[in-house]
C-alpha cells in the first residue's frame, strides 16, 4: 500500500515526549510471535504487532511497524535471504515486503495479493532457496524472483486437488534420492522433482495421505536425514518408504519442526518436541512457555517463537533432558495485547485502556508518559475480567467498567478497588445473582461519579464525594421494562446524556435520553427527563436512533454519533426539560448544490473526542475524521486511513486525546497509534510565548515549521516585522498553533526576525514571542 517507504530504524520504544505535529507513533504488542528467521547477527521475531530484531551481541532490540513502512503489522511469514542480506516479509492479504537493513528502504510487491482469482491469497510461509524465494499459500506455491520482484511461476494444481492450501515447504532428496520439493498441505503430502520439466503440470505432483485419515492438515513438514517428518493437526508422523504415514506422537498441532544435528525438535500445544534417531518422540515442557509456534537454532541457542510470550532464548536439550532451559524472555516494551475497546487519559497523562481479550489475557493496560505499560489481568483482579467502558476523574481516579464483574477503581497511588454489591448499590443483571454490568461512566461538576447499571433493576447509581452510594431514580421518560442505560457523559451543567439499550437484544441501542437529576439525585420529584428515540430528518434530530459516541466540545455542543452520522446540540441548562432544544446535524462548509449538505452524513461513528483546538475527531470504520468549524458551518480538516497515513487499520474503534501534549490516540482493529496533533490544552492567563524550533532554517520556497505555545483558549494571533509591518494574523484554539512561514497572501517570507504577538480573546491579555527565520 506504501510503495517504498523511507525506514526510520528505531530503537526499543521508549519515552513518548511531545513531537513535531505529523509524528505517528505505533504501541503494539510483540508478546504474539507468528515467525522467526536467522540472520548473521540478529533474530529477526514476526508479530502480531509487527517486525522486531535482536541483536544477541549487545541486547539491542528494533521495532518495525507500519509507521516505519511496513505494508501492516500482522505479519504471518519471515525469510532471510543471505544472499542479498534482506529480510522477506509476508502477510495474511498476500503482500509481500522485502526489508532492506542496510539501505534503510522497505518496498511491498502485490503480485501475490492482486491475484483475485484466488479468494483466499494468504501467506503461511517463506522459504529462500538460492535465488528462489518459495511462498506457502491458501491457494497453493508461488515462485517468485527476489532479484527481480517478480513472481516467477505458480503451482496451484497437485494430482487431483486444486487451489489447495500450502502450510509449509521443504526441499531435500525424495523417494529416487533425486532433489524434491516436498509441500504440507490440507489433503496431506504432496512433492514433485525439482528435475521435472514443468511443475504447473498436476501430473508432476504425487500426493500421499495414507494413514494420515483425521490428522489433516499437514501444518509442518521437514526432512531429517533421509527420513520425512510432517507435523499433523493432532500429532507427528514419519514417512515410511512405501508412501504412507505412521503416527509417532498424537497430541496437538505440531506448527514447527526443525532439524539439529542427530535431533529434531518440533512446537506442538506448550511444549517442544524433541525426536531422536530412533524417532522416538519426547515432550519437554517449561513454565516459560506459553504457545511455542516456531524454532530456530544456530546450533548453539535454540529460539523459540512464543505465540503468547515473545522470543525465548533457550539451551539446545542434551539427550538426558527432561525438560526445557529457557534462558531469557526477550520482548519490546509494549502491551499485552493489540485490540483496545475504550481509552481514557487522566491528569497525569497515563494513556487507560481496555482490551477486547478473553481469558487470562482479558482486562485493562496503562501506558505512562514515558511509554512503560503496565497490565492489569484477571490474576492480580481476583479473576474479573471482561471490562469495557474505562473513565477518568478530574481527582485522578480511574474507573472500569465490566461485563459481569461490576466496577473497579484505580486511585491515584494505583490501589485497585473493587465495587458490587456487597458495598455499592450496584445490582446483579436480572434474572442472575452476581452479573453485575457497567456500560457507562461520568463525574459531574460536584465530583458525585454517575454509573449505569445495564439491565439491573435500578440502571442508574451515583457515589457520592465521601464514597456513600445511591440509587438514582430510574429516568422517568423511559419504559425500563424496555429500555436499559449504556454509555454516558455528563456535561459541564451536571445533565446526563446516556445511550439508551434494548433490555431485549442488548446489541441495539434505540435513542439517547436527556437527563437532570436535580440537586437531590436520590430524589426524583426535581428531575427532568427526555427520550429521543425517533429518527430525525431534514437537518434535524437524531440522523440515526442507534447512538454510539457522546463528547462535550469546548464551545458547549455536545456532539452525538450514530450508525448514520453525526448531529449536535447547543447545550443549555434546560436541555433536559426543553422540547425545543434539538439535535441538528453539522453543514459541510464545502458542500455543492444537488449534494447531500451534511457533513459526513450516513457514517457509522464509533467513538467520538475533541482535542484543545475544538477539533472533533470521529472515529469510523473509514478510518478517523478531524472536523473543524468554519464559520457556522464545518469541514473535515484530515480524514487519515491506512492508505495514507501509518494508521494500522481503518477501522478505528476509540480515539482519546491527551490535552497536555496534545499526542491523539486511535485504538485500531489491528492495534494502538497515536498522532502528535498541533493542538495543547492552552493556558488560563496571557505568558511569554514558547516558540521553536527558533532559529527555523528552511528553503526559499519551503514551508517552515514554526510552533507557538503558550497561548490562551481563545487567541488572535499576529506575525509582524521588527518595524511593525503586519506579515499575516489568524485566529486560533488551543494552546499551541503551527505558523507556516507564509505571509497573508501565502507567499514565503524572506528571512528576517519576526514578532509574534497573541491577544487573548476572552481578555486574558497579550503574549509575545520572536522567531528568526533564515532562508
Amino acid at each position: 500500500m506504501r510503495g517504498l517507504w523511507l525506514l526510520v530504524l528505531m530503537g526499543l520504544l521508549g519515552s513518548v515526549q511531545a513531537q513535531p505535529a505529523g509524528r505517528w507513533q505505533a504501541h503494539t504488542s510483540m508478546r504474539q510471535v507468528t515467525d522467526l528467521a536467522l540472520a548473521p547477527s540478529s533474530v529477526w521475531v514476526a508479530t502480531g504487532g509487527g517486525v522486531f530484531r535482536y541483536s544477541p551481541e549487545d541486547g539491542s532490540l528494533q521495532r518495525f511497524t507500519a509507521v516505519e513502512g511496513l505494508h501492516q503489522v500482522g505479519v504471518r511469514a519471515l525469510a532471510w535471504d543471505a544472499r542479498r542480506q534482506t529480510l522477506w516479509i509476508g502477510y495474511g492479504d498476500g503482500v509481500i515486503d522485502r526489508l532492506d537493513p542496510a539501505g534503510g528502504t522497505i518496498r511491498a510487491f502485490f503480485d501475490i495479493a492482486r491475484a483475485e482469482r484466488f479468494p483466499d491469497r494468504q501467506i503461511f510461509r517463506l522459504r529462500m532457496q538460492g535465488d528462489t524465494l518459495l511462498v506457502a499459500t491458501a491457494f497453493g506455491v508461488v515462485v517468485f524472483d527476489p532479484v527481480n520482484g517478480v513472481v516467477r511461476d505458480t503451482y496451484t494444481q497437485f494430482g487431483t486437488f486444486s487451489d489447495m492450501a500450502v502450510y509449509d515447504l521443504t526441499v531435500g532428496p525424495g523417494p529416487d534420492g533425486q532433489p524434491t520439493l516436498w509441500l504440507a498441505t490440507a489433503q496431506g503430502v504432496a512433492y514433485a522433482p525439482l528435475s521435472h520439466p514443468n511443475l504447473k503440470d498436476p501430473g508432476a505432483w504425487t500426493m500421499e495421505s495414507e494413514g494420515l485419515d483425521g490428522q489433516l492438515p499437514v501444518r509442518s513438514i521437514a526432512l531429517h536425514g533421509q527420513t520425512l517428518y510432517v507435523g499433523l493437526e493432532r500429532g507427528l508422523a514419519v514417512r515410511q518408504p512405501d508412501g504412507s504415514y505412521e503416527l509417532r506422537w498424537e497430541g496437538e498441532a505440531v506448527t514447527d519442526l526443525q532439524p539439529l544435528g542427530d535431533l529434531l525438535l518440533g512446537t506442538a500445544g506448550n511444549r517442544v518436541l524433541r525426536v531422536d534417531a530412533t524417532t522416538s518422540v519426547q515432550t519437554l515442557g517449561s513454565d516459560s512457555l506459553g504457545r511455542p509456534l516456531r524454532l530456530a537454532t544456530d546450533g548453539e541457542t535454540l529460539w523459540i517463537g512464543d505465540g503468547e510470550n515473545g522470543l525465548l532464548r533457550a539451551a539446545v536439550p542434551d539427550a538426558g533432558a527432561t525438560g526445557l532451559d529457557v534462558l531469557e524472555k526477550i520482548l519490546p516494551d509494549g502491551p499485552y495485547v493489540n485490540v483496545f475497546a475504550d481509552l481514557a487519559i487522566d491528569p497525569a497523562g497515563n494513556l487507560w485502556a481496555t482490551d477486547v481479550a478473553t481469558g487470562g489475557t482479558a482486562g485493562f493496560h496503562r501506558m505512562a508518559p514515558d511509554g512503560r505499560w503496565t497490565a492489569f489481568l484477571p490474576a492480580i483482579l481476583g479473576g474479573r475480567s471482561a471490562f469495557r467502558p474505562v473513565y477518568a476523574d478530574a481527582a485522578g481516579n480511574v474507573w472500569v467498567g465490566s461485563d459481569g464483574n461490576g466496577l473497579v477503581q484505580v486511585a491515584p497511588d494505583s490501589t485497585l478497588i473493587f465495587y458490587d454489591a456487597t458495598n455499592s448499590t450496584l445490582e446483579p443483571a436480572a434474572g442472575t445473582s452476581s452479573f453485575i454490568i457497567v456500560r457507562g461512566l461520568g463525574s459531574d461538576p460536584e465530583g458525585r461519579l454517575w454509573v449505569a447499571n445495564l439491565t439491573a433493576p435500578h440502571p442508574l447509581h451515583v457515589r457520592l464525594p465521601d464514597g456513600t452510594w445511591q440509587r438514582a431514580p430510574i429516568p422517568s421518560c423511559i419504559n425500563s421494562l424496555s429500555t436499559t442505560l449504556g454509555r454516558l457523559l455528563v456535561d459541564e451543567y451536571g445533565q446526563l446524556w446516556i445511550v439508551a439499550v434494548s433490555r431485549g437484544n442488548l446489541r441495539i441501542n434505540t435513542g439517547l435520553i436527556l437527563y437532570d437529576p436535580g440537586d437531590d439525585p436520590a430524589r426524583a420529584d426535581d428531575d427532568a427527563c427526555r427520550y429521543l428515540s425517533e429518527r430525525g430528518g431534514g437537518g434535524q434530530g437524531l440522523p440515526g436512533v442507534a447512538v454510539q459516541a457522546l463528547a462535550e466540545d469546548r464551545d458547549g455542543r455536545v456532539w452525538i454519533g450514530t450508525t448514520e452520522g453525526l448531529a449536535y446540540v447547543l447545550n443549555n441548562p434546560f436541555a433536559a426539560a426543553d422540547p425545543n432544544t434539538v439535535p441538528v446535524w453539522p453543514l459541510a462548509a464545502d458542500r455543492q448544490p444537488g449534494e447531500n449538505p451534511f457533513l459526513l452524513s450516513g457514517l457509522s461513528v464509533n467513538d467520538l473526542a475533541v482535542d484543545p483546538a475544538n477539533r472533533l475527531w470521529v472515529a469510523t470504520d473509514d478510518g478517523v475524521y478531524v472536523v473543524e468549524q468554519a464559520g457556522v458551518d464545518f469541514r473535515i480538516a484530515e480524514h487519515f486511513t491506512q492508505e495514507n497515513s501509518p494508521l494500522l487499520s481503518d477501522v478505528v474503534q476509540a480515539v482519546a486525546v491527551d490535552a497536555r501534549s496534545g499526542r491523539v490516540f486511535l485504538a485500531t482493529a489491528a492495534g494502538l497509534v497515536s498522532y502528535q496533533g498541533d493542538a495543547i490544552a492552552p493556558a488560563e492567563q496571557a505568558r511569554p510565548l514558547f516558540v521553536y524550533p527558533n532559529p527555523v532554517r528552511v528553503g526559499p520556497e519551503e514551508d517552515a515549521m514554526v510552533f507557538i505555545e503558550g497561548l490562551v483558549e481563545a487567541t488572535e494571533l499576529r506575525i509582524v516585522t521588527v518595524d511593525g509591518r503586519l506579515v499575516t494574523s489568524f485566529e486560533t484554539r488551543g494552546g499551541r498553533v503551527r505558523w507556516d512561514g507564509r505571509d497573508r497572501y501565502g507567499r514565503p517570507v524572506p528571512s528576517g526576525v519576526y514578532l509574534i504577538v497573541a491577544v487573548g480573546q476572552n481578555g486574558e491579555g497579550t503574549a509575545y514571542g520572536k522567531v528568526a527565520i533564515l532562508r
